[in-house]
């Protein structure tokens, strides 16, 4: 393709994003759909987006698992197992005095929280948009 050619095509594509832009704000209704259709879409890429992380942590459990000769986790098949336990509440403290969770895990888990409530205060304002 020569450059005269590109910047014809050039041309072309602004002069149509530009008539495209126009008859979107034109006709309410169009927009209408084409906002819910983005709505959707941004959905489905959240979905995807969750999925693709679930993937990922599995993969690199699986390799992780591989290089320290450890079994390799199976999200697909659960082993069932049979565990001893003893329940603290959770507002009372330890009988150590600590709160039963390392203050390190505590803070962390604070801090996933929160980042969960803003990402979640994001996507609300994404679909209000």
């Amino acid at each position: 393709m020569d450059l005269s050619e590109a910047l014809q095509k050039g041309f072309y594509v602004s002069l149509g994003a530009t008539a495209a832009l126009l008859e979107f704000w034109q006709d309410p209704i169009a927009r209408e759909q084409s906002l819910k259709s983005w709505q959707q879409d941004l959905d489905r890429l959240v979905e995807k987006g969750v999925s693709a992380e679930i993937e990922a942590r599995n993969f690199v459990d699986r390799m992780v698992a591989q290089q320290t000769g450890a079994p390799t986790p199976r999200a697909a098949e659960p082993v069932p197992t049979t565990v001893d336990t003893t329940a603290q509440p959770a507002d009372q403290p330890a009988e150590d005095g600590s709160s039963g969770v390392p203050q390190d895990d505590a803070q962390a888990l604070s801090q996933l929280t929160q980042q969960l409530a803003d990402l979640r205060a994001e996507l609300e304002q994404l679909r209000q948009r």
